[in-house]
């Protein structure tokens, strides 16, 4: 999302016009919604990283009249990837894979008897 949002806001000509940062948002906001909903369910935490990162990077820079510094993005997307690394580790060693299972069972054995 970073690294699009630098994209976008690599062209000065892209990067001024309020009509065409919109126009670019919105493709990629249709584009992420259809993934979202119909393709990769599984997925969705990624995706909407990937979109909030993007309207970071893009909206934090717009000002209708220059180019996004690269810089931004860059400590941007390392920020996000810091992130995902931290909630991973921590989820690894304070949830172990069991444990899912285990809470799983519970609440289906729950739901089956609250019927």
């Amino acid at each position: 999302g970073g690294m699009l949002g630098a994209a976008v806001m690599a062209s000065a000509n892209v990067a001024g016009s309020a009509p065409a940062v919109s126009s670019i948002t919105a493709v990629l906001v249709a584009c992420i919604a259809y993934v979202y909903f119909d393709v990769a369910l599984a997925r969705q935490y990624a995706l909407l990283l990937l979109f909030i990162t993007y309207a970071v990077v893009v909206f934090c820079q717009f000002d209708g009249t220059t180019k996004g510094d690269p810089s931004f993005a860059l400590v941007r997307t390392i920020d996000v990837l810091i992130g995902v690394l931290i909630a991973v580790t921590v989820n690894r060693t304070l949830w172990p894979s069991y444990a899912r299972h285990t809470l799983r069972d519970s609440m289906m054995t729950s739901m089956r008897d609250a019927r």
